[in-house]
């Protein structure tokens, strides 16, 4: 006669498992979305829509300008064995790193260029639109005039014929 294996069946141990399987749902759900998280920035400029603040602008391009290049070395401080893993593993990821840093920087020069350009345009188009708001408000100026004096000399005429 064959011998019959029995099955243990440990329902603890599957309920454990189904609740535990249960709170990390519950967790995934309650994880923020990107939208949510806080910007940590170190200088937070906020700028409301439709206003343009042309001496933030200009920090911001001077900021920009001088911190474009990331540099790839830097010195480490504090404790001396912590120093000495992260300059090995600088140097182990150095052949992943410097391509990918070197692309970075490359972009934010191209980027730095572009931001400088669209600066000066719209510098220019800023002084233009000035001298032509200028030249309207004299021409409106002049205008007024001649229509005082067409007025004026067509006044006694019209009524003297």
């Amino acid at each position: 006669m064959p011998e019959e294996k029995s099955l243990t069946v440990d329902v603890e141990q599957i309920m454990r498992e189904i609740r535990a399987d249960i709170k990390m749902q519950e967790d995934l759900k309650n994880l923020p979305d990107f939208e949510s998280i806080p910007l940590q920035a170190q200088d937070a400029l906020v700028v409301p829509v439709g206003y343009l603040d042309w001496a933030l602008y200009r920090q911001s391009l001077e900021y920009i300008n001088a911190h474009y290049e990331i540099p790839y070395y830097w010195t480490f401080t504090g404790n001396p064995v912590k120093v000495f893993l992260k300059r090995l593993i600088r140097k182990v990821l150095k052949c992943m790193l410097c391509p990918l840093l070197n692309l970075q920087n490359r972009f934010n020069a191209h980027v730095m260029r572009c931001l400088g350009q669209i600066q000066l345009y719209t510098e220019d188009v800023r002084d233009t639109t000035e001298r032509l708001a200028k030249e309207s408000a004299e021409l409106r100026r002049q205008v007024a005039q001649l229509e005082e004096e067409v007025r004026r000399l067509s006044g006694p005429a019209a009524s003297g014929q």
